[in-house]
């Protein structure tokens, strides 16, 4: 049987606000017959009015990113039905429904409205009560409450996610998010509120230097209430019908944490009947702001909860602070359920993601050098006698301790140990879904894997982070260094997609790339590995997931970006830039990479990587791109290839060389055995950065020289991946040579938690597995494990485009057992390097072959 599943509009599953201007397709076939292919499809879409768009009967394989050729209508249910016919002559269909966003005129009425009178860091609420005198038929909210928000209806919290709307580039776009209140409005009256804090909107406490501060907390809502009867109400922010008061948030910073005085609780606030007295009528908010753009992303929600491990006493016996351990480092908040506490009771929160060697926070990790403030959440009783609980909401932090002040519960004495259970953590991170189930019988490389998953998810918050602490910023080169991991390792597209925007929307601001986007902070301008995100995110985009709409979106700028470093370059040099950063020997090691190296080598590989852009969507550029490529090259090994060494002179650049095919012809092998040779003469002392490691360790893999990568990034005593987590890293370091039991700890102002050295891992994937793409988003890839003497077994599922890859294999004395799962609708061509007699369900397999969908089981010897 043929099946349809996983149908996507713009990579969501049934979008509440798919924008409607350049929408596009993807599903997914199974069947239980093998070498299962599309022949043609044919879509059809309908509204309320009837059809809007027929394809009629299409012959072609696609089924990934099928752009529609329509425009569909503003805030309007659709219906998409696709029909699939296979090269077996079976025929499936599937349905799927959607609504589009508004448009910007569909908020006319709808004014931004910001308190009249405010004191900076306070919550506050905004209210309107409404009566309701005919049945309901649907009740839409539309809203951006800016910082973040979170909304009540008659009382009830209808929001579960935290720090909503995503960030952005505030001048030119603003997130709104679509409830459906159809359940909940009720004849009679109702009374819908909005509680906002400052978010980074109106984050005021930290980057004061980059006017970080865009305006005070503001709300633009729209609620549509469709009737029975078909007539409409609309009930739009204005300052005639909306109250504003201050909420018992007295202090909050996404950066530094909150204050909540429980006493200032305001009874009623978002119920019809609440008590007026104390409410102001809200004003107009004239700060400029840009679009209004629906979003689909998924929210910043609890992905993990994290009961603490243990609570000891802070630096001392019975000092009255208490340490409570979570077991891992993360990003998020906690839940405190607190004793019962007379009225004013103060308790403090204060995390870090280290300790002192005395017991103490160590706040220097989390970046106080920087942000001048801890992370600190205060918390005041109101006086419940059955005790309160206390969730901060309008910030998060990087932590793996919390020190509690303020407990008193004193029944067996003065030092009573508080109840380990009191504290639980929750991990804040975007809603994404893993696609990759990655493991291996290797324990180092296993570790390290489960830690990136859990660094990646600590930094992502709308956006891919540096830090969850100290910056919570979307530096460019990270994002850029560990994109591929990214789009292997979960459904992260559409939050790729919306960094692209953000990067565009910055340099529309500012007229130039900025280390980082969104926001103000803007720590000068793009250098070459930072700024190349411009064009390798977008070409990851494609090749990962055939998505051609950020190609065609941004492919202005990406030709700027390239015309901007050929501009920095002298004889197609480049001398500036921060270079591969943070090896952990350090950036003044004679020993790490040029920067003249790194900056150049990344401008040909975007002028590589251009042209094969070019080669699809503007053929008449192609040409000047493989020019410049061939031209980037030439001076590269003219100016910096060492003949008589066989060699550029370092780890790094030889390991990039090695991957880029840079270097003179003839030249690969003796090339490769210089690298071997310089590591083994450097005992594997790791040299590399974030840029060299995601070059060098899947060069090392092709070369057949995966034992040698292997070796260096575990190595047991020079500073690599496992003297970090034999320091106990729970997470990956921004620095691996960071030794927290040294003395001297001067290192340790750095963070805990960078997922920017795990950008090689990607690796794990494409060389180990050997599963890479040979045509956009895998409709044909190639199967090529990199084998290991420290490897022995190894398994990965991905969840491609296509449908799940899996390939496992297991190294016996009798040789290697592989077995292959090839989705429907895509090809694997087998390439493996090593071994003999080759078998694919017991018949001779010659390599490089087609293997059509299915489940196989391949073997052959290693000897």
């Amino acid at each position: 049987m043929l099946f349809i599943s996983h149908i996507k509009l713009n990579g969501f599953e049934s979008p509440s606000l798919l924008n409607y201007e350049h929408p596009y397709l993807s599903f997914q076939l199974s069947s239980d017959k093998k070498n299962t292919r599309q022949a043609a499809y044919s879509i059809d879409i309908f509204s309320k009015d009837g059809t809007v768009y027929q394809s009629g009967k299409v012959d072609s394989a696609q089924s990934v990113h099928i752009p529609l050729p329509l425009s569909l209508l503003p805030h309007t249910d659709y219906t998409l039905s696709v029909s699939v016919w296979s090269n077996h002559g079976e025929r499936a269909e599937g349905t799927t429904h959607f609504h589009t966003a508004l448009a910007e005129a569909d908020f006319e009425g709808a004014i931004w409205i910001t308190p009249k009178t405010h004191l900076t860091g306070e919550g506050v609420y905004f209210r309107r009560k409404f009566a309701i005198e005919r049945p309901v038929k649907k009740a839409e909210l539309f809203y951006a409450g800016l910082g973040c928000s979170y909304v009540y209806l008659n009382g009830t919290s209808l929001t579960s996610t935290y720090l909503d709307p995503p960030s952005t580039n505030y001048e030119e776009m603003v997130y709104y998010r679509s409830l459906d209140l159809t359940e909940h409005i009720k004849v009679g009256g109702n009374a819908l509120t909005f509680e906002v804090g400052e978010g980074f909107y109106a984050q005021s406490r930290v980057w004061v230097n980059y006017n970080a501060y865009y305006g005070p907390e503001c709300l633009r809502a729209l609620l549509s209430i469709t009737y029975q009867d078909g007539s409409v109400s609309h009930f739009p922010t204005n300052p005639e019908d909306w109250y504003t008061h201050a909420s018992p948030v007295t202090l909050n910073s996404v950066y530094g944490g909150e204050c909540f005085d429980a006493r200032r609780t305001v009874e009623g606030f978002a119920d019809y009947n609440g008590a007026e007295e104390g409410w102001q009528k809200a004003i107009t908010d004239t700060t400029p702001k840009g679009k209004m753009v629906g979003c689909d992303l998924g929210g910043v929600e609890i992905i993990k909860h994290l009961p603490a491990k243990s609570v000891s006493p802070c630096a001392g016996e019975y000092d009255g602070a208490w340490i409570f351990d979570m077991g891992e480092n993360m990003s998020g908040v906690f839940s405190a359920t607190l004793p019962p506490s007379p009225a004013g009771a103060i308790y403090i929160f204060r995390t870090a993601e280290t300790l002192t060697p005395d017991g103490n926070l160590d706040h220097r990790s989390t970046g106080a050098y920087a942000t001048q403030c801890i992370q600190q959440d205060i918390y005041i009783c109101k006086g419940n006698p059955e005790g309160e609980v206390y969730t901060p909401r309008f910030t998060y932090h990087g932590f793996r301790y919390i020190e509690l002040t303020g407990f008193h519960e004193f029944s067996n004495g003065y030092g009573t140990v508080p109840p380990v259970d009191m504290i639980e953590g929750l991990m804040l991170s975007s809603k994404m879904t893993e696609t990759v189930d990655f493991k291996t019988d290797y324990q180092p490389l296993q570790h390290l894997h489960e830690l990136m998953k859990n660094t990646y998810r600590s930094n992502f918050h709308g956006y891919p982070e540096d830090c969850p602490a100290r910056e919570k910023c979307g530096w460019l080169g990270d994002a850029q260094i560990v994109c591929e991991w990214g789009l292997y390792a979960y459904d992260s597209t559409p939050f790729y997609e919306k960094f692209l925007l953000d990067i565009a929307t910055t340099k529309k601001i500012y007229g130039k790339w900025h280390m980082i986007a969104p926001g103000r902070r803007d720590c000068d301008e793009a250098s070459s590995l930072w700024g190349c995100a411009q064009v390798l995110i977008p070409y990851w985009l494609w090749q990962y997931q055939n998505n051609t709409t950020a190609i065609k979106t941004h492919l202005p700028l990406m030709h700027e970006w390239v015309a901007h470093e050929l501009a920095q370059a002298k004889e197609y040099i480049i001398s500036e830039g921060l270079g591969d950063w943070l090896p952990p020997c350090g950036n003044n090691s004679p020993k790490r990479m040029p920067v003249a190296h790194s900056s150049t080598f990344m401008l040909y590989e975007i002028a590589h990587r251009m042209a094969e852009i070019c080669h699809v969507f503007e053929t008449e550029k192609e040409a000047y791109y493989t020019h410049l490529a061939d031209e980037v090259k030439q001076a590269i090994i003219d100016h910096f290839y060492l003949p008589d060494q066989h060699s550029y002179g370092y780890w790094g650049s030889d390991g990039v060389a090695l991957t880029l095919h840079l270097y003179p012809e003839g030249e690969h092998d003796a090339l490769q055995n210089a690298l071997k040779e310089r590591m083994q003469a450097d005992d594997f002392a790791m040299p590399t950065g974030i840029y060299g490691n995601k070059y060098l360790v899947p060069a090392l893999f092709d070369a057949g020289l995966g034992d040698m990568a292997l070796a260096y990034l575990f190595h047991p005593t020079h500073a690599s991946f496992a003297t970090m987590m034999a320091e106990g890293a729970t997470s990956i370091w921004e620095r691996l040579e960071m030794r927290i039991t040294e003395p001297d700890k001067s290192l340790r102002v750095a963070s805990h938690n960078h997922p920017m050295h795990g950008g090689f891992l990607s690796s794990c994937f494409t060389h180990m597995a050997g599963i890479r793409p040979m045509s956009p988003g895998f409709a044909t890839f190639s199967v090529n494990p990199c084998f290991t003497k420290h490897i022995h077994n190894l398994s990965m599922a991905y969840e491609s485009p296509y449908g799940t890859i899996s390939f496992d294999y297991h190294i016996g004395e009798n040789g290697v057992v592989c077995h292959l799962t090839v989705p429907a609708n895509a090809t694997a061509v087998l390439t493996f390097k090593e071994g003999k007699c080759h078998k694919i369900d017991g018949t001779p397999l010659n390599l490089g072959q087609n293997i059509g969908s299915g489940t196989y089981e391949i073997t052959f010897d290693m000897n």
